[in-house]
């Protein structure tokens, strides 16, 4: 296996990159922060949304597991095009690129910035969970079919898969570690044209309970963890007629 901090595609597949990271205080949430929160970063995220929602979490004790519900308040602040976006809201802070995603060297610096803000108006007391999720959208092309880009080698993937005519879900859960998981699906597109392409979705998601003080070094660290987590799976399941299409960053197009 190639040093994964090193992997670097000019094309990645990513169709869609989230982050969320979820923390823990013990002060009362204070509206105003909203509003400090975008007066930092409102000339690149101009355009602001907000959703109230419902968050459950299943608390595990001695005798039962019993399920927490949160109400939240969620403000979106995206940018023009609506394809990159900060989502900030009581105890969570969310990025993520749509169609824009270039590399991991891009996407970290901004989850980072977004961190110090949140850490410096907020103060958290902790950091309970951190997530990273990236969509893979895998396309046939140049004669190749989308089944010719995932690999038969890996236990991952169950053979026969691509012999089926309907489409399909698979979706599985990687341990990591005591405290990290790797989840991960498959999916079919049905194409509406009779012409067009056909395609799969390859979605990963690396989540843990950090258990991290409110720190942006640590955090950065740990985030770094599950990114290449994430590499490491990708590369275990993809074969190299994808890795050339999408072409490795020290080569030529």
């Amino acid at each position: 296996m190639r040093d994964l901090d090193k992997i670097r595609y000019k094309h990645p597949a990513i169709q869609e990159a989230i982050c969320q990271i979820q923390f823990e205080r013990s002060h009362v949430w204070n509206p105003t922060f909203f509003g400090y929160f975008h007066a930092r970063i409102k000339e690149r995220f101009p355009k602001v949304s907000y959703r109230d929602t419902d968050t459950i979490r299943f608390v595990h004790n001695k005798h039962a597991t019993e399920p927490s519900r949160k109400r939240q308040t969620l403000m979106r602040f995206s940018d023009e095009t609506g394809k990159k976006a900060v989502h900030f809201g009581d105890d969570v802070l969310a990025a993520n690129l749509a169609y824009q995603y270039s590399g991991w060297a891009d996407f970290k610096p901004l989850i980072m910035e977004m961190v110090r803000n949140y850490l410096e108006i907020v103060q958290p007391d902790a950091v309970s969970e951190v997530a990273l999720r990236y969509i893979n959208r895998l396309a046939g092309r140049d004669g190749l079919t989308c089944s010719e880009f995932l690999s038969r080698d890996t236990p991952f993937i169950p053979s026969g898969l691509f012999e089926w005519r309907h489409p399909f879900y698979l979706s599985g859960v990687y341990p990591v570690s005591e405290t990290m998981q790797l989840r991960y699906s498959i999916t079919s597109i049905q194409q509406e044209h009779p012409n067009s392409r056909e395609a799969l979705l390859l979605d990963l998601a690396c989540s843990g309970t950090s258990g991290l003080s409110a720190d942006s070094e640590l955090l950065g660290e740990y985030l770094e963890k599950i990114h290449l987590r994430l590499v490491e799976f990708f590369e275990q399941v993809i074969t190299d007629k994808l890795r050339k299409i999408m072409v490795p960053a020290h080569e030529p197009d």
